[in-house]
């Protein structure tokens, strides 16, 4: 870890750190809780997306003008499925980090634990760069600039590790979304 500080970086080693401290200063500013709503409001979202146009599609079709697209009835669903959900969830995060803000001692370790999760947050979005890029390539076609970089090696090696630790991932998760409103069994 110590070689990252040594010599210097290349293009793809400052876009990196740019990430990584952009992602940072803003939790540092939203704290913990709210960063934390910000996430799962956007799972909220996506799931009543999801299950709007799964429960309310058929119904929502019936009653659109005969001649628009079929997929006029998803769209809808899924957009305001979406925005109604994330804005609730996104509400009740802010209001409750307001709460802990007000007391300086909490919203001090709020504010500080939020920047240590912007620097996971950015990390994080190198390394599914990583993985999105890897799976469009080519093996071996790592443009030099990333394959040469400092941050590369650690940002390819957590890519692998998600790789071999979360094979399937995807389906299993659609299974398990599916599962409730099909009636089948994980």
């Amino acid at each position: 870890m110590a070689d990252l500080f040594q010599g210097p970086w290349s293009t793809f080693d400052i876009i990196v750190a740019a990430v990584i401290v952009v992602s940072a200063v803003m939790s540092l500013g939203r704290g913990l809780i709210r960063e934390a709503f910000s996430v799962i409001a956007f799972f909220v979202g996506f799931l009543a997306a999801y299950y709007g146009v799964r429960l309310f599609e058929p119904a929502l079709s019936s009653v659109l003008p005969e001649g628009w697209p079929d997929i006029t009835a998803a769209v809808i669903l899924v957009v305001v499925g979406f925005l109604l959900a994330y804005g609730l969830a996104a509400f009740l995060g802010g209001r409750l980090s307001k709460l802990i803000n007000a007391s300086p001692e909490i919203g001090l370790l709020d504010r500080l634990a939020g920047a240590a999760f912007g620097v996971l947050r950015g990390a994080l979005a190198i390394v599914v760069f990583i993985l999105l890029m890897q799976q469009v390539l080519p093996e071996d076609a790592t443009p030099a600039f990333i394959a040469n970089s400092r941050f590369f090696p650690y940002a390819d090696a957590a890519a692998d590790w998600i790789r071999e630790t979360l094979p399937g991932f995807v389906e299993r998760a659609r299974e398990t979304i599916e599962a409730p409103v099909s009636g089948q069994p994980t």
